[in-house]
């Protein structure tokens, strides 16, 4: 995606930054010319409409996540992962709120985009993080549920070391469990 212009980028931060904390909400276009300090009239001469500006932003976004994932995609263990999460927390909280407001099309069209263009950069640490280096399609599973019960899950009050640290610690020791008790019978479990 081209380099949005000088002119426009201003809105963008302050909306990405916004929407990461507040979801939807944030996007008022009275407010967010307020923060950029321009009229509103300049918000509709760069971006037609509302539905315009979002469609510019899920870009943004796609971008910024795109290089959250670089980051994450290239550490070789937990502690080097967090920190790569803990640097992109505005790219994270921003797909958290997609993930809140998936009744949005556009939203949830976001957040399946960049989930789908992360599994495979992020598969192989994953596989190895989570004790399943020789069992890829067990982890790839493993890792679209933890995907989905992280950005349930995560604040930006919990969005810290500890936190993440502990949840991928969880994650960790829950496949151990489940290696070692052997197969499961979903029928059998569920009848008893």
């Amino acid at each position: 995606m081209p380099q949005p212009s000088s002119a426009v980028l201003p809105y963008l931060a302050v909306a990405h930054r916004s929407f990461a904390t507040e979801g939807p909400m944030a996007l008022r276009v009275e407010a967010l010319a307020r923060a950029v300090g321009k009229n509103k009239s300049s918000f509709y001469h760069h971006f037609g409409d509302l539905e315009g500006f979002t469609e510019q932003l899920l870009r943004y976004h796609d971008t910024r996540f795109a290089e959250a994932i670089d980051a994450e995609a290239a550490a070789i263990n937990v502690a080097e992962l967090t920190q790569a999460l803990l640097d992109h927390q505005e790219e994270i909280l921003f797909s958290r709120q997609c993930m809140l407001h998936l009744d949005r099309p556009e939203l949830r069209a976001c957040l399946e985009r960049n989930v789908e263009r992360s599994i495979p950069r992020l598969l192989p640490l994953w596989a190895k993080l989570v004790g399943l280096p020789e069992r890829t399609t067990l982890a790839e599973g493993v890792l679209r549920l933890s995907l989905e019960n992280f950005f349930l899950q995560l604040t930006p009050d919990t969005l810290n070391d500890a936190w993440l640290s502990n949840y991928l610690s969880k994650l960790h020791t829950l496949v151990g469990q489940l290696q070692r008790s052997g197969p499961v019978d979903a029928r059998r479990d569920v009848a008893q």
